[in-house]
């Protein structure tokens, strides 16, 4: 589509011919070359002619390049028809006098007003667009959202008054298991709900992750470690466990015997031991458990 500038306009107009000396009825019948914010640019019988439908028509999204149309307004004196009715080829008409909106045109019916927006008409458009609803739609600050199924998929909505409606494929427990599935996984837990994710227990390969299960299929292995993995790697290194580790945020902590001596040792994920401190019987964390 061509880019007219304001200086570009006023060259079309007077390209159009003579100035009126007064504004003067016309009625134009012809083909939209161009729509720049509210005028429009019509190639008539005898050329092109800027037709403006004023100022509050400049969100317009019904008229288009190609669109055949016929203006019936006032001509005015730089040549610019202003436009008070509007008649598409297939016969809706638009008159800029009436106190109706670019909505009602093209629907048919009037805006809900502000705060009438209800589940049953959010229920309506969805239905109208084909969607089984699963559940009556929820209101949220500015749409109702809702579950719903379409052609064998099911949909997360959002539905608008303006009869907008967004549709992502659903991420529920039952999706997140059957991407962990497809994948080779083998579930030990359902998913669990996080943020974002689901987060499940899996073996693949004789190995055991904790997996993060993402929205598409995006899935994020991390080692599974627990306290029996802890006290395992820690008798490795030779050490004697006594009682149960105690996880911690990142690692998991125990006492631990080496010679006859006591210790508070810490065991990580990737394997690592650290022994932190010597204990006796005076220590308040560890001293109970020292015979």
């Amino acid at each position: 589509m061509k880019t007219f500038t304001r200086a570009g306009l006023a060259a079309l107009a007077l390209s159009t011919g003579a100035l009126s000396a007064e504004a003067e009825p016309m009625k134009l019948e012809g083909t939209i070359t161009d729509v720049i914010g509210h005028r429009l640019i019509v190639q008539g019988p005898n050329g092109k002619t800027i037709v403006s439908l004023g100022r509050k028509a400049k969100d317009q999204s019904a008229l288009k390049s190609g669109d055949k149309i016929t203006v019936e307004g006032d001509l005015r004196k730089d040549d610019e028809l202003m436009a008070d009715k509007i008649t598409l080829s297939d016969g809706r008409t638009f008159e800029t006098g009436k106190k109706q909106s670019w909505y009602e045109w093209m629907t048919g019916k009037k805006p809900a007003p502000e705060g009438a927006f209800t589940a049953a008409e959010a229920k309506t458009i969805a239905i109208g667009k084909g969607y089984a609803l699963a559940a009556d739609p929820v209101s949220e600050k500015k749409h109702f959202t809702t579950m719903a199924s379409k052609d064998g998929k099911s949909y997360e909505l959002n539905i608008h008054r303006d009869g907008n409606v967004e549709a992502k494929e659903a991420f529920g427990m039952a999706e997140a298991k059957k991407f962990a599935v497809d994948q080779g996984y083998t579930l030990s837990t359902d998913p669990t709900p996080e943020k974002k994710h689901f987060k499940a227990m899996a073996t693949k390969g004789g190995k055991t992750f904790e997996i993060d299960i993402h929205r598409g299929g995006d899935i994020k292995e991390n080692v599974s470690f627990n306290a029996a993995d802890a006290a395992k790697a820690v008798a490795n290194e030779g050490y004697q466990v006594v009682g149960e580790p105690k996880p911690e945020k990142k690692h998991f902590a125990m006492l631990a015997k080496k010679d006859e001596a006591y210790f508070e040792v810490h065991a990580h994920a990737d394997g690592k031991v650290k022994k932190v401190r010597g204990v006796d019987k005076s220590d308040l964390t560890w001293g109970p458990m020292i015979q």
